[in-house]
């Protein structure tokens, strides 16, 4: 698998999450949330992964994908943690998710230029 060292803490995480919802190929939303599709259980434990990374803190993981509990997110970091090794379509998603997140860090780093025209 491939080691990624990107740097999530100038990321928020309301936007990691929408973004690995979309390399998912799913919308975040509420009733994506409560649903059990493939897909979507895919998109929630990789964000669930993603934010451990970033070390934010369980209570907030919970509230923002709708676990009830802090057991339940333990759970699904047992599950991506084998998933990513061994199912094909998590470690595609997932390099996926790491490309656009990437690639919105270095949106988000390159300097604010401007020009103008000055009037003579």
């Amino acid at each position: 698998m491939t080691t990624y060292e990107i740097n999530l803490s100038i990321i928020p995480e309301l936007e990691i999450i929408e973004t690995v919802y979309l390399a998912c190929g799913v919308e975040y939303n509420e009733l994506n949330l409560l649903l059990r599709k493939e897909k979507c259980v895919m998109a929630k434990f990789i964000s669930v992964f993603l934010l451990e990374k970033k070390k934010t803190k369980r209570k907030v993981i919970c509230e923002l994908l709708g676990y009830k509990d802090h057991t339940t997110l333990i759970h699904a970091l047992k599950v991506i943690d084998f998933r990513l090794k061994n199912f094909h379509e998590y470690k595609v998603s997932f390099m996926v998710a790491m490309e656009m997140l990437e690639l919105r860090i270095m949106k988000k780093q390159q300097p604010i230029t401007y020009s103008y025209q000055s009037i003579s």
